[in-house]
């Protein structure tokens, strides 16, 4: 924490999260987390950057699978929504409530928000609705919803999508999605 520094520091933390989560460095993620929620919770929704950060901070909730700090990012999301503030560059508040949702087990909900997070983007923004139907399909097997057909659907629009944009990583990822099918 830096008084009276750039609040973009925040985002920063968060953005350091979630490269460490992305590339498996739980721990180091974990400890950007730790030092970074404290810090979030002490803010008020208009603040500058505290979209981005929530933002970010969650994407690396969500590659960690980590029900630890789910409820408080989901809060902090839903608080944003409330005071409607916009998103952050490369993040959604819906998506980051669709996913805690999922974390959280709450299936309702998170089916609400995936919709809510589609139903905002323009139809050229394909690589951002390839990534919120691959994240649904994955809520879908964590939730353990029987919803099987919705999945595979959900994977072959995203798989076809990722390949259409170039997105290698995210092909890769939604090819070992698909593998856990079978």
């Amino acid at each position: 924490e830096e008084p009276g520094g750039s609040p973009v520091h925040i985002v920063e933390a968060a953005m350091a999260a979630q490269a460490y989560a992305l590339i498996g460095r739980h721990e180091d993620a974990q400890f950007y987390l730790d030092e970074l929620t404290p810090i979030l919770q002490q803010l008020q929704p208009t603040d500058w950057a505290f979209n981005g950060a929530v933002g970010r901070a969650s994407h690396a909730i969500w590659d960690m699978a980590s029900v630890k700090y789910a409820r408080d990012y989901r809060e902090m999301a839903h608080a944003l929504l409330e005071a409607g503030v916009g998103d952050w560059t490369s993040t959604s508040l819906e998506q980051t409530v669709a996913r805690m949702a999922s974390l959280l087990n709450n299936v309702h909900e998170a089916s609400e928000y995936f919709q809510l997070a589609r139903a905002k983007l323009d139809p050229e923004q394909v690589p951002q609705r390839a990534i919120i139907d691959f994240d649904e399909a994955v809520s879908l097997r964590i939730t353990s919803v029987e919803g099987d057909k919705r999945r595979v659907s959900l994977l072959d629009s995203a798989l076809k999508d990722f390949k259409a944009v170039g997105m290698k990583g995210w092909t890769k990822r939604a090819l070992a999605e698909t593998q856990m099918l079978n």
